[in-house]
């Protein structure tokens, strides 16, 4: 029993320090990506942000919506059975001051049935108008994080420690003439830091974005994400609805260098998104989410 334990202590470390040498420096509550929408797209979607997980992505784009709207996804990532993400949020429209989005994540390290390492995210987001005509609009918005880290236990049983910390993040969102948008967001603005004596500090990123709808149904993204004390990082995609009810996307990254794509479903309000992410070392990622829109936006 000692030796299986210790086997599968070896192969998680393995494989989360290729993890973590594939990535730009990785920390916790790094920028996983809820949406597979969005994945498909490259990771672009700060110009866009039209569905309920602007909350997560540029709080801004909260405001363009006009219904509830449920979300939730899930995802192994890189198929490996003990990394584990997922997220549901729900958005409301308010009366007078635009949309509320609430959020949640999870992503947790497992080995057997006890969580070695999970960091949960609770999200309260709102978007609204600051200014709109028949050629342009420009909308704000803005987001609170509550991040909790959360350890396993020793062998003994005992709890190895927890640490909460609270971030802030912005988004603006322009639109121009209807078809050419501009976006950006900042996450962590505040410099959260989390831990007692030795702090850490949450990973701060900026990211600015262009998206360009030539026709309705048809959109293409741009966006460069810096995280501070890393280089820019370019994500680019491309959303096409080939049928009232399904949309082709395809997108690619820089930093690590990535190919993605996937499929969107919709009918009757419901929605299934669909992304497969490749990476350079790892398998492939699958990452699944389901959402209902009451009416229409």
């Amino acid at each position: 029993m000692r030796k299986r334990r210790t086997a599968g202590w070896v192969t998680i470390l393995v494989v989360l320090t290729t993890f973590l040498m594939g990535e730009s420096a990785v920390a916790v509550f790094d920028n996983i990506g809820p949406s597979p929408r969005t994945r498909a797209m490259g990771g672009a979607f700060a110009a866009l942000a039209d569905d309920g997980c602007a909350v997560f992505y540029n709080p801004a784009g909260l405001s363009q919506l006009r219904n509830y709207q449920l979300f939730s996804s899930y995802h192994r990532p890189y198929g490996l059975d003990f990394l584990e993400h997922m997220a549901a949020g729900v958005t409301v429209p308010l009366p007078k001051y635009g949309v509320m989005g609430l959020g949640f994540q999870k992503f947790s390290v497992t080995y057997g049935d006890e969580d070695l390492q999970s960091e949960k995210t609770f999200s309260l987001g709102h978007g609204f108008s600051v200014m709109s005509d028949v050629h342009s609009s420009l909308a704000l918005g803005y987001t609170l994080n509550l991040y909790s880290l959360e350890f396993g236990t020793s062998h003994l049983g005992q709890p190895l420690g927890s640490a909460q910390t609270v971030g802030v993040d912005l988004g603006l969102i322009a639109v121009l003439r209807s078809r050419t948008r501009m976006g950006a967001a900042i996450r962590n603005l505040n410099q959260p830091r989390m831990g007692k004596g030795y702090r850490e500090d949450l990973p701060r990123y900026m990211t600015f974005g262009f998206a360009y709808q030539p026709y309705p149904g048809v959109v293409s993204l741009l966006d460069l994400s810096k995280r501070f004390g890393a280089e820019t990082r370019l994500d680019g995609g491309i959303e096409a609805q080939i049928a009232s009810f399904v949309a082709l996307r395809f997108g690619v990254q820089t930093k690590p260098d990535r190919v993605m794509g996937g499929l969107g479903f919709n009918y009757g309000g419901v929605h299934f998104d669909y992304a497969l992410i490749n990476h350079s070392v790892l398998p492939l990622t699958h990452q699944f989410a389901i959402s209902y829109r009451f009416g229409r936006d």
